[in-house]
């Protein structure tokens, strides 16, 4: 039998899976994301935990220059 393994994009644990199980038996517990690229593409990203998922997803969002945080008044209430 093949085996072939998962990591966790987040932490990079890793997972071997083996031949013949059920992928739905193996990856129990973890976290599956389908990320569209095109109309014809789209990626598979594993996580371990819903932590390592939050994570992941945090790091992919983009932080909001300094510059521009310090545009606003400091009187003005958030």
């Amino acid at each position: 039998m093949s085996e072939s393994w998962r990591t966790c994009n987040a932490c990079g644990r890793e997972l071997e899976t083996t031949t013949g199980q059920p992928l739905s038996a193996v990856l129990s517990g973890w976290y599956v994301l389908s990320r569209i690229r095109d109309d014809s593409f789209f990626d598979r990203i594993s996580f371990c935990s819903q932590g390592c998922l939050a994570d992941w997803v945090h790091a992919q969002q983009a932080e909001v220059p300094e510059v521009f945080r310090r545009s606003f008044n400091d009187d003005l209430v958030c």
